[in-house]
């Protein structure tokens, strides 16, 4: 299927899921977003550098999402908005910038671990030498409010998050080739990365959900 416009990039840089431990899909879903943001921007203007994969390090705008959320004690969950608030304004570094950095292990998808999320989910937990590198690599952000937004978005090459009490299934059927969500009987908050869009043959334009 032509997934616009990531066809290309995946076969070259493919996306690897993270798997949250806690309740730290906020942190996911924004993490990955500017992820594909850098690889996509990478391919685009065939810039020298290499994408290595998934190597921001979400964490920390996510403790400082949760900073700005008023929650100041480790624990698990944030909101979309105040993640979107910390990538503007404290922005999201790599091992490149600060070495010291844990990083991830491959554990079913790509995880920091229980003990890292809950430790950077509190930002009076992060480390003096963040300030070092702090706002050095910011981000932009706007609401999408539509499917025709979301469409004209990606179709310009911005990845966006789903933050919100929509609450799908996380058992998805497969209709005619496509593992397609569906609206579970009881909402939960969640937020995934939406990172493609394809005109299905059956089901119409469908968006392609990168989930934690």
């Amino acid at each position: 299927p032509t997934l616009f416009p990531y066809t290309t990039l995946f076969r070259s840089a493919p996306m690897r899921a993270f798997r949250q431990i806690t309740g730290s899909c906020v942190g996911n879903g924004g993490g990955q977003a500017a992820n594909v943001l850098m690889a996509l921007e990478i391919y685009q203007k065939n810039e020298p550098e290499e994408f290595r994969g998934p190597s921001l390090f979400w964490l920390y705008p996510y403790g400082r999402s949760r900073f700005y959320a008023g929650m100041t004690r480790p624990g698990s969950g944030s909101f979309g908005s105040t993640m979107a608030k910390a990538m503007a304004e404290d922005g999201m570094f790599s091992h490149e910038d600060l070495p010291n950095l844990p990083r991830p292990t491959d554990d079913g998808g790509l995880t920091w671990g229980e003990d890292a999320e809950l430790f950077w989910s509190a930002a009076r937990n992060h480390p003096a030498d963040v300030e070092r590198v702090r706002g050095k690599h910011t981000f932009t952000a706007a609401k999408i409010n539509n499917t025709d937004e979301a469409v004209a978005a990606i179709t310009n090459g911005y990845p966006l998050t789903c933050a919100s009490m929509w609450g799908g299934s996380m058992r998805c059927d497969v209709d005619d080739g496509v593992l397609l969500n569906r609206r579970s009987l009881r909402p939960w908050p969640h937020q995934m990365c939406v990172i493609a869009f394809w005109v299905h043959p059956k089901h119409g334009r469908i968006f392609y959900v990168m989930n934690s």
